[in-house]
């Protein structure tokens, strides 16, 4: 069993079934949903899983086909999410309030890997999901507003939607993997 929640701790949730082996997404959607390299979930089917406090405060974004994002409405951190069919919870694996007991897993949709971020592991790695899984095909790309030339020596980016779009100057300072708690919950990622 191990219990979870979203930062600003509206969202709250219990496992109590058997879970998935975590899988490190690295589409791009997960990103920007996740504003991290990575995402990393598990997974477990709905008779072992319960809410225990917000769900009236969880939003969902559609951001693709059947994908659907859910997320505090309150605080913005990733909670889980019904698996299209239904058959399966997704769990964001940094929500988690206690260690699950996981550890390892493997690497899925490396091939839209953030080009600034190397997996340093020797986790199995898939170019798009694992052979024989449900979404063996590349998920689609959301439709975006198209976002303006960045500035000579800068970088672009955006939220997930588009909605929101930004540019900056290169090169960064310094980039860090920040390990803390309060990330892990903020961005339900390993690290952001």
């Amino acid at each position: 069993m191990a219990d979870g929640s979203c930062l600003c701790g509206t969202v709250k949730w219990r496992t109590t079934g058997t879970l998935e082996s975590l899988s490190h997404c690295h589409c791009s959607q997960c990103r920007k949903a996740h504003g991290a390299a990575f995402a990393t979930y598990t997974a477990t089917t709905p008779d072992g899983f319960e809410w225990l406090a917000g769900v009236d405060a969880i939003r969902h974004f559609n951001s693709s086909g059947e994908i659907s994002r859910a997320f505090c409405g309150t605080c913005g951190a990733v909670v889980p999410e019904d698996a299209p069919g239904g058959n399966e919870v997704y769990i964001p694996a940094g929500s988690f309030d206690d260690d699950p007991g996981l550890r390892g897993g493997y690497h899925i949709f490396v091939g839209s890997k953030a080009p600034w971020h190397e997996i340093a592991d020797a986790r199995p790695r898939h170019e798009f999901s694992p052979a024989g899984s449900d979404d063996a095909a590349q998920l689609p790309v959301i439709e975006q507003a198209p976002l303006s030339a960045p500035p000579p020596g800068g970088a672009r980016g955006s939220c997930l939607c588009g909605d929101i779009a930004f540019t900056v100057e290169l090169p960064f300072r310094f980039i860090h993997n920040c390990h803390c708690s309060r990330c892990r919950k903020a961005r339900a990622a390993a690290h952001t």
